[in-house]
């Protein structure tokens, strides 16, 4: 995905939390526990209704870091019970 549509997904998101249509999710520390060692500090997880949607900034990823983030981003999905709607990683 270019950056220039990436962000328009990202600002997107973070509007409709501001503008009441999604709500921030926290992860609790026993959601944190069962994500264990696949835990990866995000930036934001949006929840809509029963999805989540993953929004991590990172600098300069590399492979082993965007598969921790694939890893993290599907162990939330299974220990949430929300379905995974996308996850963005904004690379800066």
């Amino acid at each position: 995905m270019e950056n220039n549509e990436e962000k328009d997904e990202i600002f997107s998101l973070l509007g409709g939390v501001i503008k009441g249509k999604y709500e921030l999710y926290e992860l609790s520390n026993s959601e944190k526990m069962l994500i264990g060692d696949k835990f990866y500090p995000t930036d934001f997880i949006i929840k809509d209704k029963d999805r989540i949607s993953i929004i991590i900034f990172e600098i300069n990823p590399t492979l082993e870091e965007c598969e921790k983030i694939v890893e993290f981003a599907l162990k939330t999905s299974e220990v949430t019970g929300f379905k995974l709607d996308r996850v963005l990683v904004y690379e800066y």
